[in-house]
């Protein structure tokens, strides 16, 4: 029994590691979900300022793929993007297909964000240069979700498969962008996700702890007998003596 007892303690330590994380990841979800949203339910960065002396800012490439319908259903997944003029000039925000947005910015010089650090702010460009001039961006057909204006303007887009890309450019397809960009997500999974993790992670630590306790515990001791001694030859029978024989 002593392997099954050691067996026992092990698994029964891995799960109790485990189910530590899966508790903690649990409430920091729904600690973010309950503190960390604005008002309209969005997870959001601040605002920060991204600049190009070319004629667009872009995003790298993100592929959802054929599976973001499955995880991302209508209403559980929205990004917002959120942009403000640095200066008093008309901007334009869109999403669009990744080959129909690298198709319209053929040849363009433009600025890539290839790295974004939040704490402290840094952002990382990769330039690519260009001599053609693009044309205005609201003239195209390609956008899935597009927005313009001076001032605040708001993007929302709700999450679907496929390749996108992000475009920040002056309304009028203009040289010189500067703008401020505040990135924001809601996603409804977190908090069902938050409290399923909350639940399994207890049941797994009270399984861990019943498994430590049943292979920690000394088994009972059965109570010791005397040691037999040599035998003995029985005693001799007893004569009785008659008074006078």
């Amino acid at each position: 029994m002593r392997p099954l007892r050691i067996g026992l303690v092990i698994a029964g330590i891995i799960a109790a590691i485990v189910a530590f994380g899966m508790v903690a990841g649990g409430i920091f979800l729904v600690w973010a979900h309950e503190t960390q949203r604005d008002a309209a339910g969005y997870y959001t960065t601040g605002s920060h300022e991204y600049s190009t002396p070319g004629y667009a800012l872009t995003s790298e490439k993100v592929d959802l793929g054929v599976h973001a319908k499955r995880w991302f259903p209508s209403g559980l997944g929205t990004v917002r993007f959120t942009v403000g003029a640095a200066q008093d000039q008309p901007l334009f925000v869109g999403i669009g297909p990744q080959p129909a947005v690298e198709a319209y910015l053929a040849g363009v010089d433009r600025s890539v964000v290839s790295e974004v650090d939040l704490s402290p702010f840094q952002v990382t460009y990769e330039r690519v240069p260009g001599n053609a001039k693009p044309a205005p961006p609201s003239q195209q057909s390609f956008w899935a979700a597009e927005a313009s204006g001076s001032g605040g303007t708001t993007l929302t887009w709700s999450i679907r498969s496929g390749s996108w890309m992000l475009v920040v450019m002056n309304a009028d397809g203009s040289r010189g962008v500067d703008a401020q960009l505040a990135v924001g997500a809601k996603i409804g999974l977190l908090l069902p996700i938050g409290i399923g993790l909350l639940v399994v992670g207890v049941l797994l630590g009270s399984g861990a702890a019943l498994a430590i306790f049943f292979g920690a515990r000394r088994p009972r001791e059965r109570p010791s007998l005397p040691p037999e001694g040599p035998s003995l030859p029985p005693p001799p029978p007893r004569r009785d003596i008659q008074p006078g024989a």
